[in-house]
C-alpha cells in the first residue's frame, strides 16, 4: 500500500492566490450552555418571530460572501442541488421563499425534538417560507422508547398490611425485528405487519390501566403498516407524519422531507466530501482544535466527548464521514436494506494524498490523486481515487466508484447551513456543539465569516404526562411523596408521635393499612414518652435506654403493618412521579394541539427563557 505523501498536496489555496489553508491564529470557540427547558415550556432563540430575518440575513453573509468549496462558488453547488430534482427547496437568490432546515434520526422521539417541526413551520407559514426536515437515517439510535407501567406489586409479607394494586414504572418497548443497534438506520429493516401490531398492542396493554383514553388513540398507529422491505427509518418517518395528520387538530403537513442517504447521492454532497478529502490536514488541525477548546469550556474529561479527534495514520488523515460496505440483496442509495451479512456497521473514512506536488500561482495540483480508504475490521480497503485540481472530476470518480459516504454530525449540519437552507434550527444537545461548526466555518472562510457566522435557532419544549392522566390518582400519588417520607421516618425513629396521629392525621393512611388505634397501641407510646422525660430529667441513662429499646421493638412490632403499607406507598409515590417527570416519553402519548398551545402561550416572545 502507497504511504500518504507529508507534503504540500494537502495545503491547497483558499481564496486569493498564494494563501494556504491555514488555521487563523486566535480563534476562539464560544461556549453554549442550552438546557431543555421547565415543564411545561418552550425554549426558542432566537425568538420564533425573528428566524425569517435571520434567515435573510444569513443567505446575505452566504451568498454575499464569495465563498468556495472544493474550488466551486457556494452558489454553483446549491443550483446543483436544486437542478438535481431533490426535495431540498434550496434558495439561490434574495428574491426565493425562505428556507427553515431541522433534522433528527428518525426515531419515535419526544416533543422536545418534535416540537422543532412545530416551531419551524409555524415561522416559515407566517413568513410565507418553506420547512425541510432532514431525516438523519444515517445514524445508530436506540429504537426504544419508554412507556408508562403499572408493576405486577408483589403481595405484602404477612402482618404488612394489604398489597397495593401496582407501582407506576416506566418500561422500555420496542417492535420485534428492527436488527441490531450498531447498524445505522437505513440498513435496518422495519418490523414486518404483525410485530408492528404486537408493539402496539403490548403498548396498548400497558397504557391502558393508567391512561385509557391514550390507550385508545393508539389505533391512528394501526392504520400506518410497513411496507416490504421499507428501512425502519422511512416506516418511522410515515409513522411519525401519520399521527400528525390523523390528529382532530393535525399537526404541521407542509413540511418536505429529505433522507441523508438520498442526500449523499447528490453531487453537492460529492463535492463536498472532495472538500474535506483535499484540505484533510487543515480540515483535522481545524476539527481537533475546536474539539479541544470545547472539551475545556465544558469541562470534559473523556476524550471522545462530544466526538473523537481525527486521526492520522500512514494510511491517511481520517476525515469526519462514514463508509457503508455494499448491502447483501439491498440497494444502498435507493434506502433499500439489504440481509445481515452484508449490513455490516459504517467504517471511519482516510483520505491519502499521492502524486505530484502542487505547483502554478494558485497552488492547483496537477497530476495529484487522492485516495479514499475505510478501515475496519476487514482491515484497510481502497473506495475510491481521486483526481486534485479538478473538483467535478473528483466527484464524477466518487460516484463512478459506488461508494456509500455519510457524514457524521458535524459536517452534516454545515452542509446544511452552507447548501440546503437559511435558517438550521438545533435542539439543545445540537447547539452545544454546532459552536464547533461556527469555529470550522470562521477557520476555513475567515474573509466571509471572520466576523460574523451565519446563525442558527434553538428550539425544543418540555412535555410531561399530566395531560395523559387526567382523571387518574397518578399525580395526586406522586403529589404524597414527600408526606409519606415524612411519615415513614416517623415510624422508624419517633413510633410514640406516629400512635398519637392514628386518630387524626395518620387516620386515612392507617385504615388502608388495615390498623385502628388500641388501647394497648396507646400505653406503649405513653410509656416510651414517660421513659425519654425521665431520661432528659437525668435518669439512669443505661437502664432507661435498654427500657425504650424494648419498648421501640413493641412499638414497631405492632406498627409494621402500616410500616409496610408507607414503604409500599413510597415506592409508588416515587414510580408515579418518575413518570410524570419523564421527557422522553414517544410522541404518540401526546396529541399535536399541546404542542400548538405551548408555541400559542409563548407567542409574547420577549419573555420566552433561554432567548440572548
Amino acid at each position: 500500500m502507497s504511504a500518504c505523501r507529508q507534503d504540500a498536496l494537502w495545503a491547497r489555496k483558499g481564496g486569493a492566490a498564494g494563501e494556504e489553508l491555514q488555521l487563523p491564529q486566535g480563534l476562539r470557540l464560544a461556549a453554549r450552555f442550552d438546557e431543555p427547558p421547565q415543564a411545561p415550556g418552550l425554549l426558542a432563540d432566537p425568538p420564533i418571530s425573528r428566524w425569517i430575518a435571520t434567515a435573510e440575513r444569513n443567505r446575505r453573509l452566504l451568498l454575499e460572501g464569495g465563498v468556495e468549496v472544493a474550488g466551486l462558488p457556494l452558489d454553483r453547488i446549491r443550483r446543483s442541488l436544486r437542478e438535481e430534482g431533490s426535495a431540498a427547496p434550496v434558495p439561490l437568490a434574495a428574491g426565493d421563499p425562505p428556507v427553515l432546515v431541522t433534522g433528527h434520526q428518525p426515531i419515535l422521539y419526544h416533543p422536545g425534538v418534535w416540537v422543532k417541526l412545530f416551531a419551524g413551520a409555524s415561522a416559515a407559514d407566517a413568513g410565507g417560507g418553506r420547512l425541510l426536515n432532514l431525516v438523519v437515517d444515517s445514524d445508530v439510535a436506540d429504537l426504544s422508547v419508554p412507556v408508562p407501567a403499572l408493576s405486577s406489586d408483589p403481595a405484602a409479607e404477612p402482618g404488612e398490611g394489604p398489597a397495593r394494586p401496582g407501582v407506576p414504572e416506566l418500561h422500555r418497548l420496542q417492535p420485534a425485528g428492527l436488527g441490531p443497534d450498531e447498524l445505522p438506520l437505513e440498513r435496518r429493516a422495519a418490523p414486518d405487519a404483525g410485530a408492528w401490531r404486537a408493539f402496539l398492542e403490548q403498548v396498548r396493554a400497558l397504557l391502558a390501566p393508567l391512561a385509557p383514553q391514550a390507550a385508545a388513540r393508539l389505533d391512528r398507529l394501526a392504520a400506518v403498516t410497513p411496507e416490504p422491505r421499507e428501512s425502519v427509518a422511512a416506516f418511522f418517518s410515515r409513522v411519525r407524519r401519520g399521527w400528525e395528520e390523523g390528529a382532530s387538530l393535525p399537526g404541521p403537513t407542509g413540511y418536505r422531507e429529505l433522507p441523508v442517504s438520498a442526500l449523499s447521492g447528490t453531487l453537492a454532497f460529492r463535492l463536498w466530501v472532495v472538500e474535506w478529502a483535499e484540505n484533510a490536514r487543515f480540515w483535522r488541525e481545524a476539527y481537533n482544535e475546536a474539539l479541544r477548546q470545547y472539551r475545556i469550556l465544558h469541562r470534559l474529561r473523556y476524550p471522545a466527548n462530544p466526538f473523537p479527534d481525527l486521526e492520522e495514520t500512514p494510511e491517511g488523515v481520517e476525515i469526519p464521514f462514514w463508509s457503508l460496505p455494499p448491502p447483501e440483496g439491498g440497494d444502498v442509495e435507493a434506502g433499500v436494506p439489504g440481509g445481515p451479512q452484508g449490513s455490516a456497521g459504517r467504517r471511519p473514512v482516510l483520505a491519502c494524498a499521492l502524486g505530484d506536488r502542487p505547483h502554478g500561482a494558485a497552488g492547483e495540483a496537477h497530476g495529484g490523486r487522492i485516495i479514499l480508504r475505510s478501515t475496519g475490521p476487514e482491515g484497510v480497503r481502497t473506495l475510491a481515487e481521486l483526481p486534485t485540481g479538478d473538483p467535478l472530476g473528483a466527484a464524477r470518480a466518487l460516484a463512478q466508484a459506488g461508494v456509500a459516504l455519510r457524514p457524521k454530525a458535524i459536517p452534516l449540519t454545515l452542509f446544511a447551513r452552507l447548501f440546503l437552507g437559511d435558517l438550521f434550527i438545533h435542539g439543545t444537545g445540537g447547539a452545544r456543539y454546532e459552536t464547533i461548526g461556527d469555529f470550522l466555518l470562521a477557520a476555513r472562510w475567515p474573509e466571509a465569516f471572520g466576523r460574523e457566522v451565519p446563525r442558527y435557532a434553538v428550539c425544543s419544549a418540555t412535555l410531561r404526562l399530566e395531560g395523559a392522566f387526567r382523571g387518574h390518582p397518578l399525580a395526586e400519588l406522586a403529589a404524597r411523596r414527600e408526606r409519606l417520607e415524612d411519615l415513614l421516618r416517623g415510624v422508624e425513629h419517633n413510633p410514640q408521635r406516629v400512635v398519637a396521629d392514628l386518630a387524626g392525621p395518620l387516620g386515612e393512611e392507617a385504615a388502608r393499612a388495615g390498623m385502628r388505634p388500641d388501647p394497648e397501641l396507646t400505653a406503649l407510646a405513653a410509656r416510651k414518652e414517660e421513659l425519654v422525660r425521665r431520661i432528659q430529667s437525668g435518669g439512669d441513662r443505661k437502664a432507661l435506654g435498654q427500657a425504650i429499646r424494648e419498648v421501640n421493638g413493641e412499638l414497631a412490632e405492632r406498627l409494621r403493618p402500616l410500616a409496610g403499607h408507607l414503604a409500599r406507598e413510597l415506592a409508588a409515590a416515587r414510580g408515579a412521579e418518575a413518570v410524570l417527570a419523564e421527557r422522553g416519553c414517544p410522541f404518540f402519548l401526546f396529541e399535536p394541539e399541546e404542542l400548538w398551545r405551548l408555541l400559542e402561550a409563548s407567542s409574547g416572545e420577549p419573555g420566552l427563557p433561554g432567548g440572548r
